[in-house]
């Protein structure tokens, strides 16, 4: 399993676009992708359910990756959320 761990950067929380282009990322994996902000969580995979979640700016999330393709996925999401300022 891997974690990423990030401080959401962007002032308007998670919301829709970087969520949408999450989702297409996780989408594409056969690892199960599963996003934890305090006491909610997300299936990374389901745009609605990341959006569910309510990620506000400056809260921390943690992205919990396992499965076969874990180390790509992990590098792909934080190369997503490095260059796009989540």
């Amino acid at each position: 399993m891997r974690i990423l761990r990030h401080t959401v950067q962007d002032e308007y929380g998670l919301h829709a676009r970087p969520a949408s282009q999450m989702a297409e990322i996780c989408r594409r994996a056969q690892s199960e992708i599963l996003l934890r902000c305090g006491e909610r969580s997300a299936d990374c995979k389901r745009l609605f359910s990341v959006l569910g979640a309510g990620v506000q700016s400056r809260e921390i999330i943690e992205l919990r990756i396992e499965g076969p393709d874990e180390d790509e996925i992990c590098a792909a999401l934080e190369t997503y959320i490095l260059e796009n300022g989540v």
